[in-house]
């Protein structure tokens, strides 16, 4: 299945469900100007330590993108849950179109409110949630077709609502696939430079094993040279005292090569006449 046919059963599938984080009485409009408080409720979600409800932009992309956000204690035992934004830290901007949406620690959306707007000051008429109410001063016919129209109207804004909040939940999960790949490559690419630095790092090691080889080589270079130096100083010390002049009469003589002389008898004996 192509993740557009995915997207498509999963909105089909969607109107039905209820989303496990619910905000409840959004306006569509808030003042800028004074401390922004949103409630919601929990469906079939406990949280965690690391939640958030974040103020998003509307068109958002990743889940990082969002302007300011709240912690949501996990300690908390109610099925409803309120957080406050400081009107100090709200964007003060009154033409773009914003929502929240309650992030888990693992960045994971469980619910999205519907859009609404910042504006200078409060507005003077009080601002309705969006429910559905029934005239009183109608006729009963008329008032069970007004409210049949009314809860077709809501439903439709609900429908809407749902689509949107589901394409922000695909988003997210998108956006957390591209992180996941980024991941993945930065490890990699943190092991390739690993392998670079140990290769360095043996040359480095290489390198100071010969540096260490030539140390003891100089020193045995130099060793022998300032004995060598220590010899010359003697030789030349000795040869300006004279002590090297060989004196030729002082040799003694070869003593002679001892010969043996024997008598040998030279008397040839008579011969007669």
């Amino acid at each position: 299945m192509s993740e557009t046919d995915r997207a498509s059963c999963l909105e089909t599938s969607f109107v039905s469900m209820r989303p496990a984080v619910e905000f409840l009485d959004v306006l569509d409009q808030y003042p800028y100007s004074e401390d922004l408080t949103f409630t919601f409720a929990f469906n079939d979600y406990t949280p965690q330590e690391g939640d958030r409800v974040a103020i998003y932009k509307v068109g958002w992309s990743f889940v990082k993108d969002y302007i300011v956000f709240e912690w949501v204690s996990a300690e908390t035992k109610s099925a409803k849950y309120s957080v406050v934004f400081n009107k100090h830290i709200l964007p003060k901007n009154n033409v773009e179109i914003y929502q929240i949406c309650y992030i888990t620690a693992e960045n994971e959306i469980q619910g999205a409110s519907s859009s609404f707007q910042f504006i200078s000051e409060k507005p003077k008429a009080a601002q309705q949630p969006h429910t559905t109410t029934v005239p009183n001063n109608c006729a009963p016919q008329f008032n069970l077709q007004t409210n049949r129209d009314d809860e077709i109207k809501q439903l439709k804004e609900e429908n809407s609502m749902l689509k949107g909040s589901l394409k922000l939940i695909i988003a997210g999960q998108n956006a957390q696939k591209t992180v996941a790949e980024e991941m993945r490559e930065l490890k990699k690419t943190v092991g390739d430079l690993k392998i670079v630095i140990d290769v360095h790092q043996a040359e480095i090691d290489t390198l100071k094993s010969y540096i260490r080889e030539g140390v003891e080589d100089y020193k045995k270079l130099k060793l022998e040279t300032v004995k060598l130096e220590k010899k010359l100083d003697k030789l030349k010390i000795r040869k300006g005292d004279g002590k090297d002049d060989i004196d030729i009469d002082a040799l003694k003589s070869i003593p002679p090569f001892p010969f043996i002389y024997k008598t040998y008898d030279f008397t040839f004996p008579r011969v007669s006449k």
